[in-house]
């Protein structure tokens, strides 16, 4: 996580990533909660 952090902020690039794990999205800028292929929210900072 620390190196996709300091890629996104040293090089400024957009990482996509789809994760389970609330830990590691809490970590995103912004949050977008499928289910079943729907949009059922999102969030940003």
């Amino acid at each position: 996580m620390e190196l996709i952090e300091r890629l996104v902020k040293e090089h400024g690039k957009t990482v996509l990533m789809v994760t389970h794990d609330p830990r590691a999205a809490e970590r995103a800028q912004a949050i977008l909660h499928l289910d079943k292929g729907a949009l059922v929210e999102g969030k940003r900072d």
